[in-house]
């Protein structure tokens, strides 16, 4: 875990090499230990590649960019000839299509990324990125966040984003630090709402969290807001 990209890539290459399997679309690691299992996803996560635990005794790797990263950083290190040929003929492999599945959201603004032939459409809720026709980016799965700064939580429309940032991605990382900005909002069932009364339980003494510094900048309810 304290190693570097190099020394994760060679461990999960021994593993799949050994207790590993490479299927025809999907590359799965093996272990009746769910600590194990865990562990391999956080170094996935640390090498920039999304791993999914899809039952009791694997974690997963599956989509074609996902798997010609994979195959990129793991080739060096596998020993097992006829599973590292299999992955390289996987990744190599032309894609002809990507999907993606999400509920119906409206687009806001397109503009051109550069002199690449790439356009990222953002959305209401997301953003997305098209380079030759293919859809190339639309998650925020897998990244390995150090700094996050999220700013006006209280127009999330739930809670997805942020647990995914602060939960998961940040999961690579021994350190992170995230700032989490809002003006107020309005809805009492909300993650804006749960963070405004855990920061308000910290300061008041009602909890203890080292690791929660909070801040808050507003009128009480007894106040004037006329003066």
């Amino acid at each position: 875990m304290r190693g570097s990209p190099n020394i994760w890539a060679a461990f999960l290459a021994g593993y799949i090499d050994t207790d590993g399997c490479v299927a025809e679309s999907m590359v799965k690691i093996c272990s009746v230990s769910n600590k194990i299992l865990k562990q391999c996803q956080v170094l996935y996560a640390r090498l920039g590649i999304s791993a999914s635990i899809a039952s009791r005794l694997n974690v997963t790797v599956s989509g074609k960019p996902q798997l010609q990263k994979l195959q990129k950083l793991l080739e060096p290190y596998m020993a097992h000839k006829s599973k590292s040929e299999k992955l390289k003929k996987l990744a190599n492999e032309r894609i002809y299509c990507l999907q993606r599945s999400s509920e119906s959201d409206r687009i806001t603004g397109i503009k051109s990324l550069g002199k690449l032939p790439t356009y990222s459409f953002e959305m209401e809720h997301y953003q997305t990125h098209s380079t030759d026709g293919l859809i190339t980016h639309n998650t925020k799965h897998g990244l390995n966040v150090s700094g996050l700064v999220f700013d006006e939580i209280h127009s999330q429309p739930n809670r997805k984003l942020y647990d995914v940032l602060t939960k998961g991605s940040g999961d690579a990382r021994e350190q992170p630090l995230f700032f989490i900005i809002t003006t107020a909002g309005t809805d009492k069932n909300s993650i804006c709402y749960e963070l405004h009364t855990k920061a308000k339980d910290i300061m008041s003494g009602r909890k203890a969290d080292p690791t929660f510094y909070p801040v808050i900048y507003g009128l009480e309810e007894t106040d004037d807001w006329t003066d």
